[in-house]
């Protein structure tokens, strides 16, 4: 399925079962709201400190901080999955007169904090997305925020400026900041278009103006890419364009620690065009973790794993697996791979080592008097040496709970009959979701 390639999750993150024992458990988690004069959550939420429970759609090992298995999980919970399909569905049979588009966003950050905090405990290998939809103006969003106490605002932008704030340092604060990114996906609904003729706006203006307008729904975390506004005038080509965008490329590779001291280079193959590149770096002990240093990525392949900014430049990779020292090796991921602009989806075949794509992993020897300088590869004499136990099964994609937040106000079912209103609307949000659980193991 075409957009099955588009999208890999792997699902890992971090839960505490007992509030005395912190463990690692394999888990996928997903929520919805749906917005029109007001807003409807898919789960019971008495209050910010106390809400319900959200969909558990996967459930794997529990472990305690020293890696030992001390619990088996449902493994795939299919009663969850079909009742977020169910909400999902709902979609079609909502309506409302009004959008509180701004309140439906306010509630999803809340949720976010909520479900990091108390669900998952700050895990840093978990991603929080939110996946937005509307097709209209805010209108009633500050009487709704005031109507249900979530604060008094006397204008919109005095809102969206308290939510942007709260978007920022929704993931605490430091250098290694967590992954959190909202989506927004504007429907050029009939609304639209007549702002568009009524001020002899062209295609590209309309499309510019409702951009700007929507800016207030962007957000991610600190140090994380911002992703820009989806815009479409069908649902099948928002769709499209949004699994384009939300393609997260990410590469989990492992090195033993009989490899310490010695420059590693990990040598991918593109799964689509076959293309072949390299990540590279010396795998070395410091301050008792172990990590990747003075890493560097090859034939144009670029990444955001450290954060830095536009160019996604970085010198060290930490493994994430360092709480357990008993490990015999050490786990690193690269996130977000690209290469010219595209996302690079980084091809794993059947973990058949035979398999002339599938990764490879090679070493040199590295002299501990050069282990903190940057290391040449090309210098004289140096050969790299393939480990031919690796088998190329290590994951690929991205830890993940996600949050869909939907607009059902009236407006977005007169997109007009040949697109389907807002029964296309409900399918689109299922295929989206098809995507994300297609991943999951089936066990």
């Amino acid at each position: 399925m075409y957009y099955k390639r588009l999208l890999r999750i792997a699902l890992c993150a971090v839960v505490v079962l007992l509030s005395s024992c912190a463990t690692t458990h394999e888990i996928m988690l997903a929520d919805f709201i749906s917005f029109s004069d007001d807003a409807e959550t898919s789960y019971n939420r008495k209050s910010r400190y106390n809400q319900g429970k959200p969909y558990i759609l996967y459930e794997g090992e529990t472990k305690n901080k020293k890696g030992d298995v001390i619990a088996t999980g449902k493994g795939m919970d299919r009663g969850q999955i079909s009742k977020m399909t169910g909400k999902l569905k709902s979609v079609a049979r909502l309506e409302g007169e009004n959008t509180a588009g701004y309140y439906a966003l306010d509630l999803g950050l809340e949720r976010v904090k909520y479900v990091r905090k108390k669900i998952l405990k700050k895990d840093k290998l978990t991603k929080f997305y939110i996946i937005y939809i509307t097709d209209g103006l805010d209108n009633i969003s500050v009487q709704t925020a005031k109507n249900n106490k979530r604060g008094s605002y006397k204008t919109l932008d005095a809102y969206i400026k308290k939510l942007n704030k709260r978007k920022s340092r929704l993931m605490g604060s430091g250098k290694d900041q967590q992954c959190f990114q909202i989506y927004p996906l504007g429907l050029i609904g009939e609304d639209m278009k007549r702002i568009g003729e009524d001020n002899t706006m062209s295609k590209e203006e309309l499309t510019k103006w409702m951009s700007e307008y929507m800016e207030g729904f962007r957000g991610s975390s600190k140090g994380w890419e911002t992703p820009e506004v989806t815009l479409a005038d069908s649902w099948d080509t928002l769709q499209k364009e949004f699994i384009e965008k939300f393609t997260s490329s990410r590469y989990q590779f492992y090195i033993p620690k009989g490899y310490l001291n010695k420059r590693v280079r990990m040598t991918l193959t593109d799964e689509e065009e076959g293309n072949q590149t390299f990540v590279e770096g010396t795998y070395k002990k410091k301050g008792g973790k172990y990590i990747l240093a003075d890493v560097e990525l090859k034939e144009n392949l670029v990444s955001n794993t450290a954060k830095n900014g536009p160019e996604y430049e970085f010198e060290e990779i930490k493994a994430f697996n360092n709480a357990n020292k008993k490990d015999k090796m050490s786990w690193f991921a690269i996130e977000n791979l690209s290469r010219d602009g595209k996302p690079y989806k980084v091809y794993l075949g059947n973990g058949d080592r035979r398999d002339p794509k599938a990764p490879r992993q090679q070493f040199q020897e590295v002299n501990d008097k050069d282990i903190n300088k940057k290391h040449s590869n090309n210098a004289a004499g140096e050969r790299w040496i393939f480990n031919s136990e690796y088998d190329g099964k290590a994951h690929a994609g991205v830890n993940t709970y996600v949050l869909f937040i939907a607009d059902v106000s009236k407006s977005i079912g007169e997109v007009g009959e040949e697109d389907g209103g807002k029964v296309k609307e409900a399918t689109t949000l299922q295929e989206i979701f098809d995507v994300i659980k297609s991943e999951i193991p089936q066990q």
